[in-house]
Formats: structure tokens, sequence, C-alpha cells
């Protein structure tokens, strides 16, 4: 039935169940995406104003600690991390990071710790205010870095519901720290692509390596592999976009400009090209995200048999 949402399940090697969706379904969750990404970028500002009024609070309460952190999530484009994963793998996340994992020498933090995949994970930060408030929170006793002391004395360890709690506060929708490394990763892919621009091109074919050389580069700053960088994490009207020929106006030059600006105008020119190249690439998402897995399932007798098994009327 391909009027019904759900077209095939089944397991990958992982023994994960994988969902294989209907065209229509993958279009309405896609646009959902956009309206959120560009909803994110809007909200930008207003988080940032009540960062820098809450970095600048007394003592280690909730709103300074979770001001702290998005703050790091801003610039260093952490993952949020979960217990489970701290536990079963040892890998960590912002929420989850400890003491050991930080060390401070002057205005610079520099985070070390094991992230997902088993992958080392390297993150410097110079900000006087993270770094004092890093500073005090690992004088607090506890393995945990990230901790608060709540109104009635007791000392809170941090988890991924508290910082989602706040980013919700601060800026107005219920957007996670995901959200933050989607946004981070279309930037960053946006300004390299611009900067890459003022190199001679001759054809599209040129055109798609220096993508290739955009997604290499915003992969390596959020710590993942290319192929999951571009697939999950660089809205692809980005990418379509530079191969017709449109880039930003205005964009960062280097990752440290990017990371010392509390608001530049590369992200008012992200969110004016997200808006022109939405119609543009309208046809694009549903099969420039669509996984192997999915491929697979829709051409096997297997797969068309599942589907007609959960089809969803």
């Amino acid at each position: 039935n391909p009027r019904a949402k759900l077209q095939a399940v089944g397991r990958d090697k992982k023994g994960r169940w994988q969902y294989r969706y209907s065209e229509g379904a993958v279009r309405v969750r896609e646009q959902k995406k956009y309206d959120r990404l560009v909803a994110f970028g809007r909200a930008l500002p207003r988080m940032r104003k009540a960062v820098d009024r809450d970095v600048r609070l007394p003592g280690l309460p909730r709103e300074k600690v979770m001001a702290c952190i998005l703050r790091m999530l801003s610039t260093c484009f952490m993952r949020p991390g979960s217990e489970a994963y701290a536990k079963e793998n040892g890998s960590f996340g912002i929420a989850t990071l400890q003491n050991r994992h930080a060390s401070v020498q002057g205005d610079t933090v520099r985070f070390h710790y094991r992230g997902k995949a088993g992958k080392d994970q390297v993150n410097e930060l110079r900000d006087r205010r993270v770094a004092r408030i890093v500073r005090e929170l690992k004088k607090v006793p506890g393995k945990d870095l990230f901790q608060y002391v709540a109104e009635d004395g007791t000392v809170v360890n941090v988890r991924r519901r508290h910082i989602n709690g706040y980013i919700k506060e601060v800026m107005g929708e219920r957007f996670s720290a995901k959200d933050f490394r989607t946004w981070a990763g279309t930037l960053i892919a946006a300004c390299a692509l611009a900067r890459l621009e003022g190199e001679e091109i001759e054809g599209r074919t040129d055109r798609r390596k220096l993508i290739v050389a955009a997604v290499k580069e915003t992969a390596a700053q959020l710590g993942n592999t290319p192929a999951v960088c571009k697939a999950s994490y660089i809205w692809p009207s980005v990418l379509y976009s530079f191969e017709k020929g449109t880039v930003l106006k205005t964009y960062f030059k280097t990752m440290e400009e990017l990371i010392a600006a509390r608001s530049h105008a590369a992200e008012r020119a992200l969110l004016e090209l997200l808006k022109t190249g939405r119609s543009a690439a309208a046809e694009l998402p549903s099969r420039a995200r669509e996984t192997k897995m999915s491929r697979r399932m829709r051409r096997s007798p297997r797969a068309r048999r599942l589907a007609k098994a959960f089809t969803l009327h």
C-alpha cells in the first residue's frame, strides 16, 4: 500500500530495528526538521542573552551551571551523552563528563574523553567565564564534573533532562542538545563552502569535490565520520544550493572566529540561505537521506512481505 506511512521493518546487523517509511511520510518528517532548524537559528539571540546573564550569577546555582554548558555546546559541539552509554560503553558526552576529563589553564578549558564508538575526543575552549566556572566545579566533591547546588543546599548531578529543560526555558521551545550539533554542522559546512567558492571551479564535478572537502572539515569539528555528518548534521539544501551556485554572502573564515562569536552575520545569512534553498531542494531530502538499509529493504522480496504485514491502515 503506497499510501501507508510504514512500508517495511527489519533488523540491521546489530539487531536494531530499522523502519522504511513512505515518501510522503519522509517528506512530512523532513519539513518538520526544516522548521525546527530555522526556529532554532532564530532563537539563538534569545538564548545567548539569557546565558550571558546566568553565567554571572554567584555560586553554582542550576542556571549558572546550565548556562556554562550551553556556552560549551555552542562552541565545542559536544554530544549530550547519557548515563547508559557511560556505564555500558565507557563513552561520555557533556552531561556525563567527569572531573578527570577537564583541565583548566588560565582562560582555556581542555576536555579529553572517550566519545561515541570509543573515539578519543579533545575539545578546547578559551572563555574566561567558562574557565572560572569549571575551576569551581572541579572543587565540588564527586567524580561528575557538572553539578549544581539546589536551593536547599543539596548537590545535584546534571543529567541530559536538566540541560534540555534549561534549553526550553531560555529558547522558548522544546529543543535539545542535539539541535546545537545540527545547527553547528550546517553552519560550518555552509561557511566552508562559501570559503571554497573562491577557488577556481570548472563544472559541477569540481563543486562536488569541494562538497566532499567541506563535509570532511565539518565532520572533523563534530567528531563524526563524514558519512554520518552529511546524513545527520548538515541540512541537505545547503549542499544542493552550492551545487547550483548559491553560497553564504557572509561567513566565518576560521573556526576560531566562529567559536569566539556570540552572534554573527553568518548565522543570519544561513537563515536566508535555508529559506531560499527550501523550494529548490524540495525533492531532495527523501532521496538524499535514504539509507543503504532502506534501499535493500525496499527491493527485497522479504521486505515486501514485511511491508504488507506491517501496513498501517
